[in-house]
């Protein structure tokens, strides 16, 4: 299970990469992944406790929305946001 969690991130890492169009950076879609997939990993074992208890007709829809929000935030940031380079010279 974890290895699939991580390699599903860093294969988006990687994706992430070749659709900037500029080349695949292996070490930095590698970075990326791995640090999606950790920064992810611990926010779905943050927001876990939503399951609980089980009733499933009582659900606040609106509330499991912000935790699979929160849950996968973390991962999509690291993998989009893309850091400053000086293009210049």
């Amino acid at each position: 299970m974890f290895f699939l969690w991580f390699a599903t991130w860093i294969a988006l890492g990687v994706l992430n990469e070749r659709l900037k169009g500029l080349g695949i950076k292996i070490r930095a879609a590698l970075a990326r992944g791995v640090l999606a997939a950790m920064g992810s990993g611990v926010a779905f074992y943050l927001v876990s406790g939503i399951w609980f208890p089980f009733d499933p007709e009582g659900w606040d829809y609106l509330v499991h929305f912000g935790a699979w929000t929160v849950a996968y935030l973390p991962g999509f940031a690291a993998l989009l946001i893309a850091k400053k380079t000086d293009q210049s010279g």
